[in-house]
């Protein structure tokens, strides 16, 4: 693995843990925390896999086992502004934010690993 890619999960892991220890939920931490967010969804769609691959596979695991660390992670709702559901989601459940970033990642180093 690259060692771009490990600071970037480091630096994800890092932001996502100090949030959760101050209990941050202003605009600007829940801002940032959007952005982490992101930024985990992007390096799964670096792994060395068809990006068609990631969305049929790696996403799917993930929504499957989301259920069950982050049952209230927003589901896209036709008429309802995503990034307000994220930001409710984020203050609301600051303990299922944390929780889906490590479902992410860990997901995210099981496939790259090739132990899928």
């Amino acid at each position: 693995m690259n060692k771009k890619l490990l600071w970037v999960i480091l630096a994800a892991s890092l932001a996502s843990g100090a949030f959760a220890q101050n209990g941050e939920t202003d605009a600007a931490g829940v801002a940032e925390k959007k952005e982490t967010i992101a930024r985990v969804h992007q390096h799964l769609y670096r792994l060395p896999y068809p990006p068609e691959y990631v969305t049929r596979t790696v996403m799917t695991e993930i929504r499957s086992a989301r259920k069950n660390t982050s049952p209230h992670y927003p589901e896209r709702e036709a008429g309802k502004d995503p990034d307000a559901q994220f930001e409710t989601w984020i203050a609301s459940y600051p303990g299922e934010f944390d929780a889906y970033i490590r479902l992410v990642e860990s997901t995210h180093r099981k496939y790259a690993s090739g132990k899928q």
